[in-house]
């Protein structure tokens, strides 16, 4: 790659954006052409086919041919985790990046996200996102709750407090609208056996390496919502295991022995996810879920979730817990 240097080069640093695909035809083109586009040029597009069985992998061949800066590389079937894995692996940037296939990004992201890590010395840059459907403007949403359209230029936050925001549910961000330091992504990947919940579960172990994150309130990443989409690869199906609840156990382990995050952090995330189990049209064939959720808290926690609690409880119980800034053990919450 003639044009491409690592950080030890006197170019601009180099970016790696690792895009996985699977089915992604019609969308794909859209999708790599945004990144092409980008105004800082020194990027490595490493696009991996993860078994597609349309003409997806052909296209990655295409744009390989084409542009030297686009890496193809072809696996088995594995899921979006471990096509992810296999993008890392092969990512020599300075900075990671990640994009689904099916969405698009807007030309200067990567250049607004660097230019913010080079002035605030963080280790991660999120920006904001715009949702959208069929052509359709959805919402536009703010990295953190604490930025609005009217912000300032961008909001530094430490790097425990962009953890206790992402399990508390105050911030919005996934993979995809985030610029990452390499260094700090060293040894941290995808549990490929997590079918859901893995951004949750990648996020926190990334985050616990950062020690200042940047947010800008700019919608620089446009995130398609349709069926079939990245997200939707692994359908919930009848047997299938509770993945968020095994997130849910990871982190709350490795928060009580690292101290990471406090309790009621974790307490608030588990919240919920019961909320989503117990009420969320496509999961409530599965109580089950919502029981193991609400038993977890129980016995690690000592929080008496009521099965009976309305929605606006359960919404009024995550906010106690947040602002309590704890627990008490054996009480009831709620109403």
């Amino acid at each position: 790659m003639n044009n491409i240097q690592n950080e030890s080069g006197n170019q601009d640093p180099l970016i790696s954006i690792i895009c996985p695909i699977y089915n992604a035809e019609a969308e794909l083109p859209r999708c790599v052409d945004s990144v092409l586009a980008q105004t800082h040029r020194n990027i490595e597009l490493v696009l991996v086919n993860d078994g597609s069985t349309d003409r997806s992998g052909e296209i990655c061949d295409e744009y390989a041919a084409k542009d030297n800066r686009v890496r193809a590389i072809h696996k088995e079937n594995g899921g979006a985790s471990a096509a992810r894995n296999a993008g890392l692996d092969a990512a020599h940037g300075d900075y990671i990046g990640f994009v689904d296939s099916d969405d698009w990004i807007n030309s200067d992201m990567y250049e607004r996200l660097l230019r913010a890590i080079a002035e605030s010395g963080a280790q991660v840059a999120v920006c904001g996102y715009t949702e959208v459907s069929t052509g359709n403007l959805l919402r536009r949403v703010m990295p953190i709750d604490q930025l609005t359209a009217e912000s300032a230029d961008m909001l530094i936050l430490p790097g425990r407090e962009m953890l206790c925001a992402m399990l508390e549910g105050r911030a919005h961000w996934l993979l995809w609208n985030m610029l990452y330091r390499a260094s700090i992504l060293k040894g941290v990947r995808f549990d490929p056996k997590q079918l859901r919940a893995n951004d949750l579960y990648y996020s926190y172990f990334a985050f616990k390496c950062v020690e200042r994150a940047v947010l800008i309130p700019d919608g620089l990443y446009n995130y398609i919502r349709r069926p079939g989409s990245l997200a939707d690869w692994t359908p919930l199906k009848p047997g299938f295991s509770c993945h968020r609840l095994r997130v849910l156990q990871i982190i709350a382990k490795d928060a009580r022995e690292s101290h990471a995050v406090p309790d009621h952090s974790v307490i608030a995330l588990g919240i919920g996810f019961y909320k989503k189990y117990r009420d969320d049209p496509k999961l409530i064939q599965h109580p089950q879920y919502a029981r193991a959720i609400r038993d977890f808290l129980w016995k690690f926690y000592g929080l008496r979730i009521v099965p009976q609690f309305t929605v606006s409880e359960l919404a009024r119980l995550r906010r106690t817990v947040i602002s309590c800034k704890g627990h008490r053990r054996g009480k009831k919450y709620g109403a």
